[in-house]
Parts: C-alpha cells; sequence; structure tokens
C-alpha cells in the first residue's frame, strides 16, 4: 500500500481527503495557496505546505508565513490534483499540464486525477465510464485532453475520477438554488456524489492499487431536480426555487451518470446511495 500522498489543492475535497488520509495513517502533505491553511507544525501531518505552482521551485518559501519546504527532499507514492478550474480564467490545461512536469521532477509513480461529468457535456440518456467524452465548456475540454494526455504517459500510472456534483461538508444543496425562479428542467435527474463518498472511493483505488482511465463517483440515486432542491432548501430553512414545466419530455430524458462499474470493480458500497435520505439525516 502506497505511503506518502501529495495533494495538490486544499479545496472543498483536498483539505477533508488529506485529513482521512492522515488519520489512516498515510504521510500526507498538502498544498495551499492560501495563508491561514499553511501547517504551523513542521511535523503536523497532514502537512499542508503553501506552493505557487512553479514546478521548478524546490523550496517554498515565497511568503513570510510560509515555512521551508523542500519538495525535492521527499519521497511521495501518489499525486492527486484535486484543483478545479477557475471561472475567470482559461488556462486551466497550461495548469494541469505544469502538474504533469511536477509530477514527473518529483518521479511520482502514481497519479489520479479529479475530474467532472461535466466531461460528457450534454449527452443525453444513461452515460457511463465506456460514454464517448463529450466536452462542451473550455474547462470540459482541458479535462478531456489532459486525461487522454495522463492515460498515454509512461512515466507514472494515472487515473481520471469524474465526479458529479460535489456535496457534502460546507457544500449544502440548500443554497444551489433557493429563491430562484422559473428554473427549467424541472424533472431532471440530478446527479451528485456527497464528500464521504467520494474520500471512500479514492481510498479504494489507493488501498487496492486499481489504476484504469477512467472512475466515476455519483450515487447511485437520481432524484428529480424539483424534488430534491426543494427539499434542500426547505431543510436550511431557505426559499426553495420554483420551477416552469415546459419541458418535462425534455428533463425526463436529461443525463443520468451511472457509476455502478467502478462502484463494482473497485467493490465499493456508497454510504449515501440515497440522496433523499442524506437530506433527512445529514441537515
Amino acid at each position: 500500500m502506497s505511503k506518502h500522498i501529495l495533494i495538490i489543492g486544499s479545496g472543498k475535497l483536498g483539505l477533508p481527503l488529506a485529513t482521512n488520509l492522515a488519520e489512516q495513517g498515510f504521510q500526507v502533505t498538502a498544498t495551499t495557496t492560501t495563508n491561514n491553511k499553511v501547517s504551523s507544525d513542521s511535523f503536523a501531518n497532514p502537512k499542508i505546505v503553501y506552493w505557487n505552482g512553479q514546478p521548478t521551485q524546490e523550496t517554498i518559501n515565497q511568503a513570510p508565513y510560509a515555512p521551508k519546504f523542500s519538495f525535492a527532499s521527499n519521497h511521495f507514492d501518489v499525486m492527486i490534483i484535486t484543483i478545479p478550474p477557475k471561472r475567470q480564467h482559461n488556462n486551466y490545461l497550461n495548469q494541469l499540464m505544469t502538474l504533469h512536469h511536477f509530477a514527473i521532477s518529483l518521479n511520482i509513480k502514481k497519479l489520479l486525477f479529479i475530474s467532472s461529468t461535466s466531461v460528457w457535456g450534454e449527452n443525453s440518456a444513461i452515460v457511463n465510464e465506456e460514454t464517448t467524452m463529450k466536452p462542451v465548456s473550455d474547462s470540459a475540454k482541458a479535462m478531456v485532453e489532459f486525461e487522454t494526455f495522463i492515460n498515454n504517459e509512461s512515466s507514472y500510472q494515472s487515473s481520471a475520477l469524474k465526479l458529479a456534483g460535489l456535496i457534502g461538508g460546507t457544500r449544502l444543496p440548500g443554497r444551489f438554488l433557493a429563491n430562484k425562479q422559473d428554473l427549467a428542467m424541472a424533472k431532471a435527474s440530478v446527479n451528485l456524489v456527497t464528500q464521504r463518498d467520494v474520500i471512500g472511493i479514492i481510498n479504494a483505488i489507493i488501498k487496492q492499487d486499481i489504476w484504469q482511465p477512467s472512475f466515476i463517483a455519483c450515487a447511485p440515486t437520481h432524484p428529480q431536480r424539483d424534488e430534491f432542491y426543494t427539499l434542500a432548501a426547505n431543510k436550511l430553512n431557505l426559499i426553495p426555487p420554483t420551477f416552469s414545466y415546459i419541458d418535462n419530455d425534455t428533463a425526463k430524458n436529461s443525463k443520468v451518470i451511472d457509476a455502478s462499474l467502478t462502484a463494482k470493480q473497485l467493490n465499493y458500497q456508497y454510504q449515501d446511495d440515497n440522496l433523499i435520505d442524506w437530506l433527512d439525516c445529514a441537515l
């Protein structure tokens, strides 16, 4: 089992993932560009370090609050890329390629790229690991291009884990559509996955040492959009959204993410398999 893990990004997934892995005995280092997340204890596990994203820089000492840290003096078995694209920038592919070169400089042998089910764009009906990707947005196109690139890379083994919409932790779905009016696609299927199931699937990949081109993380239940988001808003005492129902025929044939093959391959049992039940218990 791999012991030393480098997580790129300490956001809504990266930080709780780092904490979870560290609690299980892995030696974990996670990067951040936010000063208040940096570990003050040099022996902390997980160790949160400042890094500005430059692969040629050996030490992280670019700001007065950042402890000195040399990537070159550390050995990592696995790199996990958890940084999402930023809406205001179009250089996501460049960021990802920088991380590819960084992985090579560190002699990384296993790379897990956290991608998104947006790579299937507006594909309707059932989508699974074998469905041809048809990205529409620039960020989704960058994800597909990077996934294709790392799958052909010989320096390390790689997998892309495509996440449905992430919920849990600070990502409360009741806030997503609260107080919005006349929303379309009321009867569309909801494709979401909880934070703890994503962390559980990543654990399964690492512990079982299964590396294949594509995995998916998505809860096996798909409630209708109006039902789920109305209940989610009510749970937080927020004004629920309203929907128009003029496109019901289209909505009923909307994209459904089927992650059952990944679950079978990893022998993974979803902890939050029913999203309506999750709302009742978690909120």
